[in-house]
C-alpha cells in the first residue's frame, strides 16, 4: 500500500508544477501583449502630433518653384517677387540683408521711406501742447541669390512675415533661349573667319577693303552682343532676382512741446493813424493837381468857351 501512494503523489506533484508553469507563462504572455498594445497606442497618439509638428507654416513662402532641381537639359531663371507685414520694417530689413549676406548673396537696393506720414497737435494746456506724429514706414529691396540658395533664403525669411500681400515665383525655362544665342554666335564666328579671308586673299582695291572691313566691324559687333546676351543670361540663371517689399502697422508718437502763441496783427495808434490820413490826403490833392496840369487845354477851352457864351449873352439882351 506504501509502495502504491507514493508513485502517485509524485505524479500529482509533477502535474501540478506543469500546470503552475503553464498559468504564469500566460500571465506574462498576456502581460507582454499588454505592454505591447500600450506601446503601439502611445505611438500612434505619437504620430499625428509629430505630423503637426512637421507641417507647413500658414504663411510659408517658399516654394517647390524655387527648388534647385537639376535635369541635366533645362536651365530655368528663377525670380520671386513678394510683400508682406512685418513687426518692424528697420529691423526686417536688417535681417534679410544679414540673411543674403550669409549665403553669398548680393544686395542690388535697399531703401526705407516714410509713407503718407503726417501729424496732428492737441494744445493740452495754456503753454503746453501735444504733437502726434503718425509714420508708415515702407521698405523695397531688390537682393541676388546664388541659386542653389534660393529655396533656403525664402525658408529663412517666412518667419518675418506677419500678413502676405502677394508671393510670386517663377521659373522661367530659358534652354531653347540659350541654344539659340549659342548657334547665332556660331554662326557670326564663322562668318567672321569668311569675311577675314575674304579680305586677305581678295582686298586688292582700297573701296573693296573698306567696304569688307565696315561687313567685319558689324559681324564682331553682332558677335560680342550675342555674347554679352548669353552671359547675362547665364548670370541670370546663376543669381537669382529676389523683389521684397516690406511695410508695418502705422506707428504713433506722441511728444509734448511748448505752446506757440499765435500772432497777432500789428494796429497802429491813434497818432500813426492821423498821420498816416494826412499823408494820404496830400497824397490826393497832389494826384488831383497832376490830373488839372494834364488836362490844361480842356479847361483852356471850357473857360474861353464861357467867356464867349457870356459875351454872346450880353449883347443879346
Amino acid at each position: 500500500m506504501k509502495y502504491t501512494i507514493k508513485p502517485i503523489s509524485i505524479i500529482a506533484g509533477i502535474c501540478l508544477l506543469l500546470s503552475c508553469s503553464n498559468k504564469s507563462q500566460r500571465e506574462t504572455s498576456a502581460q507582454l501583449n499588454e505592454e505591447v498594445y500600450a506601446i503601439d497606442a502611445i505611438s500612434e497618439e505619437k504620430a499625428p502630433a509629430n505630423q503637426s509638428n512637421t507641417s507647413t507654416p500658414i504663411n510659408f513662402i517658399s516654394s517647390s518653384t524655387a527648388t534647385n532641381y537639376d535635369d541635366g537639359i533645362h536651365q530655368f531663371i528663377r525670380t520671386a517677387q513678394m510683400k508682406f507685414r512685418v513687426k518692424s520694417v528697420p529691423e526686417a530689413t536688417y535681417t534679410i540683408e544679414d540673411i543674403i549676406i550669409k549665403h553669398k548673396g548680393f544686395i542690388i537696393r535697399s531703401a526705407i521711406s516714410n509713407e503718407n506720414s503726417y501729424s496732428t497737435t492737441t494744445n493740452i494746456s495754456k503753454d503746453s501742447s501735444l504733437v502726434t506724429y503718425h509714420s508708415n514706414l515702407i521698405a523695397d529691396l531688390k537682393l541676388r541669390v546664388p541659386r542653389t540658395q534660393l529655396d533656403t533664403v525664402l525658408k529663412e525669411l517666412a518667419p518675418l512675415a506677419l500678413e502676405i500681400d502677394y508671393r510670386t515665383i517663377e521659373a522661367n525655362d530659358v534652354t531653347l533661349q540659350l541654344l539659340s544665342e549659342k548657334l547665332k554666335q556660331e554662326r557670326l564666328n564663322k562668318k567672321e573667319k569668311r569675311v577675314s579671308t575674304a579680305i586677305d586673299n581678295n582686298g586688292k582695291k582700297l573701296d573693296s577693303v573698306i567696304d569688307a572691313e565696315e561687313v567685319l566691324d558689324n559681324t564682331i559687333d553682332d558677335a560680342n552682343k550675342t555674347k554679352l546676351a548669353e552671359y547675362d543670361i547665364k548670370d541670370q540663371i546663376e543669381y537669382s532676382t529676389i523683389n521684397i517689399k516690406l511695410y508695418q502697422s502705422t506707428t504713433n508718437y506722441q511728444e509734448k512741446v511748448l505752446r506757440e502763441k499765435p500772432t497777432e496783427e500789428y494796429k497802429p495808434s491813434l497818432g500813426e493813424q492821423a498821420i498816416e490820413a494826412l499823408h494820404n490826403g496830400w497824397i490826393i490833392i497832389s494826384t488831383l493837381f497832376i490830373f488839372l496840369l494834364n488836362i490844361w487845354p480842356i479847361i483852356l477851352i471850357a473857360v474861353l468857351a464861357w467867356i464867349l457864351y457870356s459875351k454872346y449873352k450880353k449883347r443879346k439882351d
